[in-house]
């Protein structure tokens, strides 16, 4: 590779793409550039933000009290060139990626997603019913993050004022009950790294690093992320050639901004009746009502609720998490001896085949179909954030609560959608390994609705769910299955944004 391409000027890359801020209030404030037909003074409101706009230079040990970046949809960016043909030529915009152009609610797009198979999540039904509107006239989300609610609330304000000023109308994608319809980030359980569903979030969360990275448990090649570099892999972020549509998305990554609905009092009554149903057949663990709800909750989603992996400690979770201190990245070969591939050992004894983190990162997960290059699976860096407020209740109490989901990527057809794909049918690994006349689904984001559906994508996909069972020749015992997950989440919406860098922005805004 050619040195040029090697080195990444971290000064000109928004911030959120190569680190998880850990900023405990956050708030995503959605806008169109439109507001009655008449077309919004972008140049002065980006000019406003841009002072705020966190780069990924390394902040050391003074944390910005408050900071946010700034997504642009395409429909958002076709308007800016409108305005300003210097910013992107209206003739270069189909550079851009035909998934980025079309949007996720596009039937290639869907093909992946499948929201149109669920009646609770169909795209004319995204951001509280305005759909299709939104979908059409979303041109600008910004990332506010703070150290406190004040900072967060005085930062909010400023940006919304800006906004209304300049001639922006902010979208509100939840209903008004729920914080005035804004998108702001939660604590469940006085704890910060939690979400809805009870599981610590963001571990084992993926770094980027130089080119010939990928595949590494914990690092990837940047240039599968950030936009204008060559590498050796499918993955290849673009535009990536000459247009000024390349020179404007150059240094910056996709986003795809996902609202997911968590129906946390069904999830947790499901536990609770797992347990009750299969605790004779368990009873072997020695586990109460309690732990044996957790034991479920953990083969669902492929490690404990504490962050704690399953292949280290099936059946109880451990107190020890940190994946350098157990030399355990979350993989699923045999431990007895992971230089050996061999598909007779059945590392899904302990984690479940279809358990969420190993549908949504298979890592070294064995006979993997060839779908990224010769280094493993596709990757995404994810950005999860509890909305909403907590259930304190074992009922629904009829409020919106869910995960406000940046997924980071430099192609949403081969990285995001991808994965998407393997979430609702599971062909992420081939025979011998694994290989089913009815393939199951991921077992917390499923979309169950295409087990029915006459026009499924998927056909012949299944609900149920295999927990098996470790076995020795003296202790035989069965595996368990679950004849039908219910449906655990419900798409709120959906937009597709490019972070674009520095100079980009500073261009927008006339700087």
């Amino acid at each position: 590779m050619n040195e040029t391409y090697s080195k990444l000027d971290r000064s000109n890359v928004q911030g959120l793409i190569l680190r998880g801020y850990t900023h405990p209030f956050s708030c995503h404030l959605l806008f169109s550039f439109i507001n009655n037909g008449v077309e919004a003074n972008t140049k002065i409101f980006f000019d406003s933000l841009y002072d705020k706009v966190q780069s990924a230079v390394d902040w050391g040990k003074n944390k910005p009290v408050s900071m946010l970046n700034i997504g642009i949809t395409f429909n958002g960016i076709k308007l800016l060139s409108t305005a300003n043909p210097a910013i992107v030529k209206p003739a270069d915009l189909n550079s851009f990626p035909s998934s980025f152009q079309n949007g996720p609610w596009s039937g290639y797009s869907q093909q992946s997603l499948t929201d149109i198979y669920n009646p609770a999540s169909v795209p004319s039904n995204w951001w509280n019913g305005n759909g299709d509107n939104v979908n059409a006239n979303l041109h600008c989300i910004v990332h506010v993050y703070a150290l406190s609610q004040q900072d967060l609330d005085e930062l909010v304000n400023y940006v919304t004022a800006a906004a209304s000023k300049n001639g922006l109308v902010e979208i509100l994608p939840l209903a008004e009950k729920n914080t005035n319809g804004r998108l702001y980030q939660t604590i469940v359980d006085n704890d910060t790294a939690k979400i809805h569903f009870g599981y610590t979030d963001g571990i084992s969360e993926p770094a980027l690093g130089v080119s010939g990275s990928s595949g590494l448990p914990t690092q990837e090649d940047f240039s599968n992320f950030i936009i204008g570099y060559g590498n050796s892999t499918i993955v290849q972020p673009g535009p990536f050639d000459n247009t000024t549509a390349s020179i404007f998305a150059k240094d910056g990554c996709y986003n795809a901004f996902r609202i997911l609905y968590q129906d946390v009092a069904t999830f947790n009554n499901f536990l609770k009746q797992q347990a009750t149903k299969f605790a004779d057949a368990l009873s072997y663990l020695g586990l109460n009502e309690s732990e044996l709800e957790e034991w479920f909750a953990a083969k669902l989603c492929g490690r404990w609720r504490n962050g704690s992996p399953l292949m280290l400690s099936p059946d109880k979770p451990s107190n020890t998490t940190n994946t350098a201190e157990t030399g355990e990245d979350f993989g699923y070969i045999s431990l007895d001896n992971p230089s050996l591939p061999d598909p007779s050992i059945p590392s899904a004894s302990r984690c479940p085949f279809s358990a969420h983190t190993r549908v949504a990162n298979p890592r070294n997960q064995n006979l993997i179909p060839n779908t990224e290059g010769t280094n493993g699976p596709p990757r995404i860096l994810r950005r999860g954030i509890p909305y909403g407020p907590q259930l304190k209740t074992e009922k629904d109490d009829g409020l919106d609560r869910g995960l406000i989901g940046l997924f980071l990527c430099g192609d949403f057809a081969l990285q995001f959608e991808k994965l998407y794909g393997w979430m609702n049918y599971n062909n992420f690994s081939v025979s011998p390994f694994y290989n089913v006349i009815h393939p199951p689904q991921d077992a917390i984001l499923g979309n169950r609705s295409l087990v029915t559906a006459t026009n499924s994508p998927f056909p012949g996909v299944t609900s149920s769910f295999i927990i098996p069972i470790e076995s020795t020749a003296t202790s035989p015992r069965n595996s368990i299955t679950i004849d039908a997950l219910p449906q655990f989440i419900a798409t709120r919406g959906t937009a597709y944004c490019l972070l674009p860098s520095l100079r980009s922005l500073a261009e927008i805004a006339g700087r």
